[in-house]
Parts: C-alpha cells; structure tokens; sequence
C-alpha cells in the first residue's frame, strides 16, 4: 500500500507543472479575449521584427519633441506624442526615488537606422551587424516608441537605473525589448536599456501573463487581433 501511495505520489509532482502551465495560458488567454483594445491601443502593438518590417516611407504622424526638461543625449529627439506624458510622468517619479533617467536614442527614420546598419557592418562585419543591429524598416525605433536609457551597454543591467526600469518600467506603459536569455525569441541580444512604450493596459498583461516577454506577447496579440485590424 505504501509503495502504491509513493508512485502516486511521484506522479503527481511529475505532472503537476505541466497541468500548471496549461491552465494558466488558458488563463492568458481568457483575459486578453475579455479585456479588448481600442483601436488606438492597437496601433502601439505593431509587430516589429526581423520578420516584420516597416516602409521605408513609414513616419509616425505625431512626432514631437523630447522636451529639455528631460535628460537627453542629442539636442534634438524625438517620440510619438502618444508616449510623451507617461515617459514624463515616469521620468518625474524615477527622479523622486533618486533614479536620472536620460535619453540616448529614441525615434530613428528608416535613413538613420540604414546608416547605422551600413557603418557597423563596415566596421565589424555583417555576422554581428545582424546580431547587434536591426536591419532597415526592422527597427522599433522607427515606431517613435522606442527609447534607449542612459546607456548602451550590457553592464547598464547592474545599474541602480536599471534595476528601477526593470521592476518599474511597465506601470508608465514601457516594456524591455529584449530580455536577458530571450535571444532564440526576439532575435536580438540582451539590451537592459531598450523600451517599447506599448500602454499601460498592455505591458502589464505583458509583464503579468507573459513573464514581460515583449516579443511573445506582442506575437500572441498579433495572432489573435489578425494583424493588429
């Protein structure tokens, strides 16, 4: 009876993960089919990736300026209007917790971004460029929704800045890009300083449901909305 009761035992713990999973995508699942979004919200969950571009005309229509009041690496940066109160609203309260936030890059045309592409292939070659670099039209900054902080290296992770960002970023709208150990999911290397304003409503089903996944999520709305329409 006891050896009976200990093989139940052990498959009860070898299957309970499983059954775990299951049941909480089908939670993931119900959610995002009960809580819809406005067209509005849509537009801020454009798929953009290595196998989703943008025109080469593509131009937010809403540009705007990164006001001086916001620290910032070139004179003149710009950012979707849509973007612009919620980065304020969290650049005022990462100030309030003794956090600088400054801008080093945020929205790039499809021109910029191919003569980033073109000069570090020359000076490193293409095998890194494609790993380091989004291509032309590949690029989220091209959105105007995309922001770089403070600083573009890997070490930026250890960062006071970058602690605040990671447990904080999602409730002003921002979600890391590309995460730690997700290279095989987002096609890009870890970068702790890349934000993709999304809104409110959805980084935090993406923090939540997705483990704050960008990629995954902005997949699984793609999937469901049929191309954001």
């Amino acid at each position: 009876m006891k050896r009976i009761v200990f093989l139940l035992l052990l498959i009860m713990l070898f299957f309970f993960p499983i059954f775990g999973e299951k049941e909480h995508y089908d939670s993931v699942d119900k959610k995002l089919l009960l809580k819809k979004f406005t067209n509005e919200e849509l537009s801020l969950l454009q798929l953009v990736d290595k196998r989703h571009s943008l025109s080469e005309k593509y131009m937010p229509p809403d540009l705007v300026e990164i006001p001086k009041t916001i620290k910032k690496y070139y004179k003149s940066m710009k950012i979707r209007k849509v973007v612009l109160q919620s980065l304020m609203k969290m650049v005022n309260d990462a100030r309030k917790d003794g956090v600088i936030l400054s801008i080093r890059s945020a929205y790039r045309s499809y021109t910029y971004q191919k003569n980033i592409y073109e000069n570090v292939i020359k000076k490193y070659g293409k095998e890194f460029a494609e790993k380091y670099v989004a291509f032309p039209g590949n690029s989220q900054h091209q959105l105007g929704t995309a922001i770089d902080f403070n600083s573009l290296e890997v070490s930026f992770e250890k960062t006071k800045t970058a602690k605040w960002l990671f447990k904080n970023a999602y409730k002003y709208g921002f979600s890391l890009s590309y995460p730690k150990g997700k290279e095989k999911i987002t096609g890009y290397h870890y970068e702790p300083w890349h934000y993709r304003y999304i809104g409110v409503k959805a980084a935090t089903i993406c923090h939540n449901h997705f483990n704050g996944i960008q990629q995954q999520f902005l997949e699984f709305v793609n999937k469901y909305y049929g191309n954001n329409k």
